[in-house]
């Protein structure tokens, strides 16, 4: 499995970023965000999409509505990301997975690893 470089203050500004609610103002970000993709990507294939930095899932819940994409994926960073992602609980079929890196302590930086 690849393993992904990340320093340890990157992990601890991201690891309880999504802790609280999700918030109005991602949800209507989303709105924009999701539509420019779908146009973007109109002539090209949609089996598999990867939100990359998918933060709290408030894009790909969008792209879901819209029903872009038969797989959806995430790869977030935030263990608080991860949670917010599944307890959206984004309808699709197919195969809907949520990777997080997941740290190993070892001086620096950390080494992450990107499990389901």
């Amino acid at each position: 499995m690849t393993e992904i470089r990340l320093s340890d203050q990157l992990r601890s500004n991201y690891e309880d970023y999504y802790e609280h609610e999700d918030s109005e103002w991602r949800r209507l970000g989303a709105l924009d965000k999701a539509s420019n993709i779908v146009s973007l990507c109109r002539d090209l294939p949609q089996r598999s999409v990867l939100g990359i930095g998918a933060g709290e899932g408030s894009i790909l819940k969008r792209l879901s509505k819209l029903t872009f994409g038969d797989e959806l994926y995430a790869l977030e960073i935030s263990p608080s990301g991860v949670k917010a992602i599944k307890r959206k609980a984004i309808p699709r079929p197919g195969d809907q997975r949520v990777y997080l890196a997941k740290t190993n302590n070892e001086n620096p930086p950390s080494t992450l690893t990107a499990k389901s």
